[in-house]
């Protein structure tokens, strides 16, 4: 009777073990903060569902993130979700996706643009009843940088024309030249602070010496706040009140760059945190603890925060739902059929 008992508790235990929901996340690069936490934002984001994550990181290697993918195919999760290592590649995307497809297991792409546009990425997933896409709209946030941006120069033109020529010069801080995700967020900035600016009564934007913003991308494709600093750096040797030729806005595709930029013009005697000192608008993107505290310093101007948290709960709402837990899609979102927008915020003085 006791080892009748026994055997049945272990093919219990067994079968509570084999049946549980598990959700496999191969992520591109676990070294990056926002991913860092992003996966801590998941982990409490399912920590009552009974969803068990085993986490793969692929270090920024496609070849490593195929080759977790057939192995978290021989394990049989419940879902698994990529953030792929290559920016806006269907045929990346299609490569570490087709051993789970091919076993019949979901796909949910997150935190990475696979395709050059929303509209390929929408036909792509057509193709297929079990993909999903979980992303923040880069357009959207691009635009929303913009026009925070705008509607600031707008308020204190006066005090931002630091020439007193008419007109606002901006830089852009593009961080990856061969990301889509960078370049869309830069084009949108642009064209919407352009748009509240020429609403306002007021030109365009303008480069330092040239009647468009001028747009330094990362050749190294590292969005660092080395970069930012050492460019601005560089432009301030140039652009200054001595040369009549200014700087009057910074547009930054992350809040590291932002960073930099910052450090670069207290460097010359702007942006510090002393009551009434010169400042040029800097905005970023991301929303981080640095930033946040640069904004409350007055040190930085404002950040799009497309935080750990609206995409962490965005994709745990998403599984949630495909495995018939209870489930709650956070306020804010955008579903566009099998692609799911999450929420941002946007965060100034």
């Amino acid at each position: 009777m006791q080892r009748t008992t026994l055997f049945l508790l272990i093919l219990l235990l067994f079968c509570q073990s084999a049946c549980a929901d598990t959700v496999h996340i191969l992520w591109a690069d676990l070294s990056d903060p926002f991913c860092a936490q992003t996966r801590l934002a998941l982990e409490d984001a399912f920590s009552t569902s009974g969803i068990s994550l085993v986490h793969e990181n692929a270090a920024l290697s496609q070849w490593a993130q195929i080759d977790l993918a057939e192995a978290a195919v021989a394990a049989a999760p419940s879902i698994i979700c990529i953030q792929t290592c290559e920016y806006a590649s269907l045929s990346a995307a299609r490569a570490v996706m087709e051993a789970p497809i091919a076993a019949g297991i979901p796909v949910i792409f997150f935190g990475r643009q696979i395709g050059p546009s929303v509209d390929g990425i929408r036909d792509f997933l057509s193709q297929y009843d079990n993909v999903w896409y979980v992303h923040h709209d880069q357009a959207d946030i691009g635009k929303s940088q913009g026009t925070a941006a705008g509607a600031y120069l707008a308020a204190h033109y006066a005090a931002c024309d630091l020439n007193g020529d008419g007109y606002i010069s901006a830089v852009v801080l593009q961080g990856d030249p061969y990301d889509s995700d960078a370049s869309d967020r830069a084009l949108y900035a642009i064209q919407e602070a352009d748009r509240i600016l020429t609403t306002s009564g007021y030109p365009a934007l303008f480069g330092p010496d040239s009647d468009h913003p001028a747009v330094y991308a990362d050749p190294e494709c590292m969005w660092s706040a080395e970069f930012g600093r050492n460019t601005l750096s560089e432009l301030l040797t140039t652009f200054s009140p001595s040369s009549g030729q200014m700087i009057e806005l910074v547009l930054c595709g992350n809040d590291d760059m932002a960073n930099g930029a910052v450090n670069a013009l207290t460097h010359v005697g702007y942006n510090s945190d002393l009551p009434g000192a010169p400042a040029i608008p800097v905005y970023g993107v991301d929303g981080t603890l640095l930033a946040k505290e640069l904004i409350s310093s007055h040190r930085m101007a404002g950040t799009v925060a497309r935080s750990p948290e609206h995409l962490a709960h965005t994709l745990a709402a998403l599984c949630m739902e495909m495995l018939g837990k209870e489930s709650n899609i956070p306020e804010g979102i955008r579903v566009d059929g099998h692609l799911l927008f999450p929420a941002y915020d946007v965060l100034q003085e």
